[in-house]
């Protein structure tokens, strides 16, 4: 793009960026300079300097569009709203350009004049606030130069970052997009959906963990310790009881639930927690629905959910012994009596609080809280006071942060803590929702004000669910203690991220060994290195040409545009997980749909797969299989509609051809043909016209039968001889 005069701008003495005193790191001014250029997802740390760099670009593209347009920092959270805005102030001159913190509570008709005003301005806001008006059309984004998604790990599914995006690019193709996280995803896919909803082209990804050289002398050690314990023998012997409830149930309901999908599992050790909470879906779906699936038996479907139901019960009160302690098991049944007393309760409860071991449970355990409430408690909570003692022995102004997933427990060991640990001034910290009178949350007031005595040391130790996570400007904890493990390596992180900023930080997580709370401790561990693999995977560098800059004679970098540099084209268009692409009504209609069932594949196909040669297979995970036939190389891949869809699996599908583009002259995908994948033709077709045009190789998709993509893929992973060309060719006649 050429350079074009810049318009002068008109600074007060101080100019435009005030805080003089702050020197960038190298790896703040590398992501900024890169930002500049393109959109960019920056994955650092948490307590790096993740907001000077957002406030740095939106300097950058302030003067650089003349001080004519706004700049949007967008935080998931009311306290990190004002976390992000006390920053600001802190950089920019407001004799210059207004600063605006909205919310949900700044009046529509005030949010709307901010919004529309000629007025420069740096306006940090909730994402939930900024969609429901664009999609009440108070306003649009054509006068927005950028916008920050912070925690933009969020932007998934139907979260307000993924329409807020669709519409800035739409909206201002020139803007710029900058998007904030400690971690994007463990998974290729994951990273690449990310990527997708927030338009940013594939590899564009910024990463530095704590160990990179650039970011490593301005982070301080933090030592992860496991602490693991065993189960008591009474919790050995409940956990016994309770998992043979949970096996005889799904003995009978695997049985009548194959009768309805006979791809179910079909035995109960092969069934998980995740897989009944996709039948409930299912089945709620069917019986939402009855009139798209009138075979369906309704009286059946009921009482699958409802036996769907108490499985669910079940696997929770495992968790909790598990986990959280028998305190926890007790109060849930007493509140499923409670329940039952009132008539409110479901048919679900009904059924398992009449059980005979149920009954044994709750008498025995009801018994031992009047008599010696202590041996409810998990082991973990005896090691917590062992190490609560021991550190603030050793340093008694220390701040100390712990995790646990469920409201119980945090009042339990609040309780605990205050009577066992002399030198603990322990407090709870829970979200804002309430549940009932003895579940009542916390205003963002009450949070605000304990977060201010830990700050101060009236307070030492807070007991925190997940709205500790992120989005509060917690003070410098000493040490982070994770009552309970997580499987996702995003909240690990998150979690994590609490500690280490200012000094070094220590992290105890505990976990029961031979449970499942041992197992997601590694599956979190597992998933952490393949984020960091899978991120540096991608490209961090970004080589800025002297047509993009210039400098003055003072060394300077001088930015020319008058508007935004153009956005260089992404490697895949955005619309991954939306239900169809949008094509303008303007564009010509597409061509009509080319695709082949299993008899009738085109004859430049045959004549390819029949050359002469010795062909050689290379197996690949992502792609497939690469046949080599005279120097020409053909990519296969054979999939199932059932398993991959365009929107849930396109970015990913789209990644992988881009990756691996350079082993293929031509690429032929085998689609089972069920009337979901006759309906998205229209996609594929879209997606052969971008690989064509984008990569350059030759792409082709076939509906075909699901028998005959199980063959044709069983062939080409179990034959390397030549005869597998001509098999396939017959196989298709």
């Amino acid at each position: 793009m050429a350079q074009a005069e810049r318009a002068p701008i008109k600074l007060s003495k101080d100019g435009l960026w005030i805080a003089t005193d702050i020197n960038m790191r190298e790896y703040q001014q590398k992501i900024v300079d890169r930002a500049q250029m393109e959109h960019i997802l920056v994955v650092i740390p948490t307590g790096v300097g993740k907001t000077l760099i957002g406030a740095k670009l939106m300097q950058y593209c302030m003067e650089v569009t003349a001080l004519k347009q706004k700049a949007i920092f967008l935080a998931p959270t009311r306290p990190l709203i004002g976390q992000h805005v006390h920053s600001l102030q802190s950089y920019f001159n407001s004799d210059v350009v207004e600063i605006h913190d909205i919310t949900g509570k700044v009046s529509p008709d005030k949010r709307t004049k901010i919004l529309t005003s000629e007025t420069p301005a740096l306006i940090v806001m909730t994402p939930q606030t900024l969609n429901n008006d664009i999609a009440k059309g108070r306003y649009d984004l054509k006068n927005v130069c950028l916008i920050i998604f912070d925690e933009a790990h969020r932007a998934q599914g139907d979260y307000a970052y993924v329409p807020i995006a669709d519409h800035f690019v739409t909206d201002n193709p020139q803007g710029r997009i900058l998007a904030l996280t400690a971690s994007p995803g463990s998974t290729q896919e994951k990273i690449a959906i990310l990527l997708n909803n927030l338009h940013i082209p594939l590899g564009n990804i910024e990463y530095r963990d704590r160990q990179h050289k650039e970011v490593k002398p301005y982070t301080h050690e933090i030592t992860t310790t496991p602490v693991p314990v065993k189960l008591t023998p009474l919790m050995t012997e409940i956990y016994a009881m309770l998992e043979d409830m949970k096996n005889e149930t799904l003995e009978q309901y695997g049985k009548i639930y194959l009768d309805l999908d006979p791809n179910a599992p079909p035995k109960p050790d092969d069934y998980y927690l995740s897989t009944i909470i996709k039948q409930m879906k299912f089945l709620t779906g069917q019986i939402n629905h009855q009139a798209i699936a009138p075979d369906r038996n309704p009286k059946t479907l009921r009482t699958l959910l409802s036996m769907n139901a108490r499985i669910n019960k079940i696997y929770h009160l495992m968790e909790y012994v598990e986990s959280q302690g028998l305190e926890n098991v007790r109060l849930s049944l007493e509140k499923m009596g409670k329940k039952i007393d009132k008539g409110t309760a479901s048919h679900a409860d009904v059924f398992l609080f009449r059980d005979y071991r149920i009954q044994r449970i709750f008498e025995g355990l009801t018994d031992l809280n009047e008599k010696d409430p202590e041996q409810l408690r998990h082991p973990k909570q005896f090691q917590i006071r062992n190490i609560l003692q021991a550190q603030f022995s050793e340093e008694p102004e220390a701040r100390i942060l712990i995790f646990t997933k469920y409201r119980d427990t945090v009042r339990d060991l609040v309780k605990f803590l205050k009577v066992s640990v002399k030198t603990c001034l322990p407090s709870k910290f829970v979200g804002q929702s309430s549940k009932t009178k003895q579940d009542a949350g916390m205003s963002q007031k009450s949070q605000l004000e304990i977060l201010g005595k830990f700050r101060n040391g009236e307070i030492n130790t807070l007991v925190a669910t997940n709205v500790a996570e992120e989005g509060l400007d917690i003070a410098e904890c000493s040490m982070v203690i994770m009552y309970d493990t997580l499987a996702s390596e995003i909240r690990m992180i998150q979690r994590a991220g609490r500690t280490g900023r200012s000094s070094a930080g220590e992290i105890k997580v505990l976990f029961t060994k031979g449970t499942a709370d041992e197992r997601k401790w590694y599956i979190a561990q597992a998933r952490t290195k393949r984020m960091k693999k899978e991120c540096n995977n991608n490209p961090q560098s970004h080589q800025i040409t002297k047509e993009d800059r210039s400098v003055d004679k003072s060394g300077a970098k001088q930015k020319t545009f008058l508007v935004m540099p153009k956005q260089k084209e992404p490697i895949i268009p955005k619309k991954a997980m939306q239900e169809a692409i949008l094509i303008p009504a303007s564009s010509p209609p597409l061509p009509s749909p080319k695709y082949y069932m299993a008899d009738s594949l085109p004859d430049k196909f045959k004549t390819i797969v029949r050359q002469n040669g010795t062909p050689k297979i290379i197996p690949n995970q992502e792609i497939g299989f690469i046949i080599t036939v005279d120097n020409l190389k053909i990519g296969f891949d054979f999939f199932s509609l059932d398993e991959l869809t365009i929107k849930s699996r396109r970015a990913l599908f789209l990644s992988e051809i881009q990756r691996k583009h350079g082993m293929m002259d031509t690429y032929h995908c085998f689609l089972d043909g069920t009337p979901e994948a006759k309906s998205e033709v229209s996609q594929w077709v879209e997606i052969e016209q971008h690989i064509e045009v984008t990569l350059g190789i030759k792409f082709h998709f076939y509906l075909t039968t699901k028998t005959a993509v199980a063959k044709f893929h069983h062939l080409l992973k179990n034959s390397i001889s030549h005869p597998i060309i001509n098999t396939i060719a017959s196989e298709v006649n």
